[in-house]
């Protein structure tokens, strides 16, 4: 009977290890999708994707409040989920690495079109000191007569 109490909590534990792991996969296709393609997808779906990213993230939470309800020191955990452990803590790794990445290049996109605004606001300053000649004759007709 002591073996079902052990047994039956340590299923539902890789249950939620599944399902958390699932949900950093998301997280993961999220951010190849970002980092991919983020200088030429529109703001909408950035906006997009920054929401079904977040709304991850607080699944994620939730489950992982729930897990924590399993670590105690009576818990002997099985080689299934001490791999499941290992994958979900690989999967964090990588999400923590593909973040940094997808932050970088939205700093040098950033970046850029800063330096784009400043040139283009250099650009019309210097346009405005050139005034258009004013008793220029139109109508070569005319002049010629």
């Amino acid at each position: 009977m002591n073996a079902q109490t052990i047994a039956r909590p340590a299923a539902s534990l890789d249950a939620l290890l599944v399902k958390s792991c699932r949900i950093y996969q998301e997280i993961d296709r999220i951010y190849e999708f970002l980092h991919k393609d983020l200088s030429k997808t529109s703001h909408i779906q950035i906006s997009a994707n920054i929401e079904e990213m977040q709304c991850l993230v607080q699944e994620a939470k939730t489950i992982d409040e729930m897990m924590v309800e399993y670590f105690d020191d009576s818990l002997e955990l099985s080689d299934k989920t001490k791999e499941l452990l290992r994958t979900r803590r690989e999967l964090i790794a990588l999400l923590q690495r593909k973040n940094r990445k997808v932050a970088q290049s939205a700093e040098n996109i950033k970046s850029h079109l800063r330096h784009e605004i400043s040139k283009f606001n250099r650009n019309r300053a210097a346009l405005k000191g050139y005034k258009p000649a004013m008793n220029v004759k139109k109508c070569l007709i005319n002049t010629s007569f």
